[in-house]
């Protein structure tokens, strides 16, 4: 066994509480780190995860914490005055929280700062260090990026370098706290890479706290499951994961989706599949124009959020559009309920061509296409009560005359979707997230709209929750025949809930397929990256036979590779290719790994491609292409 870098013995935290009650944060945790492992702490929210990194670096303040135990370093006490001033001048810990860069301040000077603060040195060396620092977690023109603001860079790139300020002192330990929390998942994947690449080439241990326990199985040596302040299950991440013997590590596990999990219930078919579409949409198309007017010399730059699109949307049908941020599925959720007026193209609802309507008709419209906000707490008026809220709609639409019935039918939607009536007059700040989710659904429906949007259940949202609320979603379609149009940047959130996928990509559809097609023989690159990116219990066969020095190498750096690389995230002028600078003909191919000269020349067209669904690609994915990528609980339908 390596050596004991961290040890923590028995820790105990608490806060005073109200009335002078003492709550207990942390109640007898002990573990340690070892050189070179990564450890995952796992737990849900106010699990004691974030209060256990603070802890652990000497960095807990808060006003009357009542701290026992003991966390040594390398033989010092941490939480002693003595141990914290050794450790953190000479970097032998290293602390990265979420949203560590300060606004104001450019990225290269926040950089250069804990380099001097680390190692001294005159301000052209230090950032002529941060520069290579920049280089060394991957950001491609780190001599451009130095100067730039946090706000300026895409997530990727803004979150590795608060990875290169948090390397500025040479740590051999990097407590990391929700590292990936709120990225895509083809950039979560770039991240979790360069962290086991940082263990792989330096002497640096890791521990990273995260409610997602698939992050743990995609990174981690080692687990701690935490519940409500205490250590209920350790040991091997894939072993503790794959068998939980506690009841709260099962429902952790239990919590998430998981590619290649079986599947349970079937979902029942839409009865009526074999109906005219109620939904089409026809070369749909929505452009912004970016700031400034066109000149001689320059042309007006736009972005193209929606590029010319079309698909049909069935009654009774749940259909899942996903993709990366930026590609335009919010943008196109929004044209479809009227939020947003449509540059060109039809939206025919039930045959008629809603899209140009204004006023009166596209008043009647809304009534029978409604969307759920992403944001609920944004989206809800906080100084209105929540049945005012959910009996808004009736009002404007002139439906249940009088307050008196319009409160009786909010009280009647709470109750259908999970709230207590009697909390019709309290405010949406009493409410949890998951609750203003419920209220948002609740307005939503409150029309009996013939078909619903949901635009990306909120990142605060636990796992167990978003399952909850998608549950909910499924039962109100069964009760009413309701139409959902679910938005998503996680395939795996909406596995075994959709009848069909639609996948964009820049403005454009990479890939249409039902949801077995999709999630067993994707055929587009750009699908197969998605797929590949969310962490499985379940390891490709490759991935299963390769040792391990091998099998933990960077996707970027195996031969064949469809996850999005770490050059492929830098590209474009701020990150990756957006929709204000699209590429000419295929969307996907300056990041695709079987991209051709014919990608950068012709558009590739939308149709079926062999067995599977339709895909817009020149060279899509072959079976042993594919058998790469996927869990080995989809490889039957290519065996």
């Amino acid at each position: 066994m390596a050596e004991s870098l961290l040890s923590v013995e028995d820790l105990h935290v608490s806060f005073p509480g109200a009335a002078g009650v003492v709550a207990p944060a942390l109640t007898g945790v002990s573990f340690d780190v070892h050189e070179d492992e990564t450890l995952a702490i796992v737990g849900e929210s106010g699990s004691g995860k974030s209060v256990l990194a603070l802890t652990a670096v000497g960095l807990m303040r808060e006003p009357g914490a009542r701290i026992q135990g003991r966390v040594v370093w390398r033989g010092d006490d941490v939480i002693s005055g003595r141990g914290r001033r050794r450790w953190t001048r000479r970097g032998g810990i290293a602390l990265l929280l979420p949203d560590s860069l300060h606004p104001l301040y450019r990225v290269g000077a926040q950089l250069s700062e804990a380099v001097r603060f680390h190692r001294g040195g005159s301000s052209a060396a230090a950032r002529d260090r941060a520069i290579d620092l920049l280089e060394a977690v991957g950001v491609a023109a780190a001599h451009r990026r130095v100067d730039a603001y946090p706000h300026q860079l895409p997530d990727g790139i803004r979150q590795r370098a608060m990875i290169a300020r948090a390397l500025a002192g040479e740590p051999e330990l990097l407590i990391a706290d929700e590292p990936t929390a709120g990225l895509d998942l083809t950039i979560q994947a770039g991240i979790l890479a360069l962290l086991r690449d940082l263990t792989r080439r330096g002497d640096l241990a890791i521990v990273i706290s995260t409610r997602d326990v698939r992050v743990a199985v995609e990174i981690a040596d080692s687990i701690i499951v935490l519940e409500g302040g205490c250590v209920v299950e350790r040991g091997p991440a894939r072993q503790v994961l794959a068998g939980p013997e506690q009841p709260g590590t099962g429902a952790l596990v239990r919590s998430v989706s998981w590619l290649g999990a079986p599947r349970g219930a079937p979902r029942p078919v839409s009865a009526h599949a074999s109906e005219a579409p109620l939904i089409q949409v026809r070369d749909l198309v929505k452009h912004f124009p970016l700031g400034g007017e066109a000149s001689f010399r320059r042309r007006a730059a736009t972005v193209r959020a929606v590029d010319g699109i079309s698909f049909d949307v069935m009654p009774g049908e749940t259909l899942g559009v996903v993709g990366e941020a930026g590609c335009g599925k919010s943008t196109l959720g929004r044209v479809l309920v009227g939020l947003l007026e449509a540059t060109a193209g039809q939206i025919l609802f039930e045959g008629e061509d809603i899209a140009p309507l204004r006023g009166d008709g596209r008043m009647a419209a809304r009534r029978n296409l409604q969307m759920v906000s992403g944001d609920p707490h944004s989206s809800l008026n906080p100084k209105r009560r929540v049945g005012a809220i959910i009996a808004e709609p009736l009002a404007i639409h002139g439906l249940r005359t009088g307050d008196g019935e319009r409160r009786r039918r909010a009280q009647e939607l709470m109750d259908q979707v999970g709230l207590n009536p009697e909390h019709v007059d309290r405010y949406p700040n009493a409410f949890s997230t998951q609750e203003r989710e419920r209220i948002a659904v609740a307005r939503a429906i409150a029309l009996e709209p013939r078909a619903l949007v949901v635009d990306e259940l909120p990142a605060g949202l636990e796992e167990a929750d978003r399952a909850e609320i998608l549950g909910l979603l499924s039962e109100v379609q069964q009760d009413t025949g309701l139409t959902l149009i679910l938005i998503t940047r996680d395939p795996s959130a909406v596995h075994h809930r959709c009848d069909r996928l639609l996948v964009m990509c820049l403005g454009k559809l990479a890939e249409l397929a039902s949801d077995d097609d999709l999630y067993s023989m994707p055929r587009h690159p750009y699908t197969g990256a998605l797929l590949s990116a969310v962490p499985a219990l379940a390891r490709p066969r490759a991935e299963r036979d390769r040792p391990r020095a091998e099998r933990d190498r960077p996707r970027a750096d195996r031969e064949v590779s469809h996850a999005p690389t770490v050059a492929a995230e830098n590209q474009g002028s701020a990150g990756r290719p957006g929709p204000g600078e699209p590429p000419p003909a295929c969307r996907f191919y300056p990041r695709c790994p079987k991209a051709q000269e014919l990608c950068a020349q012709e558009e590739p067209v939308l149709e079926r491609r062999g067995a599977g669904g339709l895909a817009a690609c020149h060279f899509p994915l072959s079976p042993e292409e594919i058998r790469e990528l996927l869990p080995l609980g989809f490889h039957s339908r290519l065996d």
